[in-house]
């Protein structure tokens, strides 16, 4: 389960939302649980309700899904980056190996490689 809180741009497919993004196949739950948790955390920090005016709960059914307990974070940088470029999901478990090298050579050379 890959959870993004994101705020895109106005230009994106999802016309400038803010909301939950939610990559899973129980993700109306998980989605409930994170939008109860997040309103429990503001009202205990702030003492006010969290305010869910203008946000939008973003399926995404058909992408790519991790089958393994050790990518989650690499699915997770996987998920930002794309959604930073509007780009269409297009990596997959396989393709896991090659980006865990790759962001090691990245921060290891202060560098970012590119496409």
């Amino acid at each position: 389960m890959t959870l993004i809180i994101a705020a895109t741009r106005p230009s994106s497919a999802l016309l400038g939302t803010v909301g939950l993004l939610s990559f899973d196949i129980l993700n109306a739950r998980c989605m409930f649980c994170f939008s109860t948790w997040l309103e429990m955390e503001h009202q205990n920090k702030k003492n006010a309700p969290f305010d869910f005016t203008g946000w939008q709960d973003v399926t995404k059914p058909d992408c790519p899904t991790q089958t393994n307990a050790v990518d989650c974070g690499v699915f997770t940088t996987r998920f930002a980056e794309y959604l930073s470029r509007d780009a269409d999901f297009d990596f997959t478990q396989d393709d896991m190996a090659y980006y865990r090298r790759r962001m090691t050579y990245e921060l290891v050379k202060v560098k970012l490689m590119n496409e």
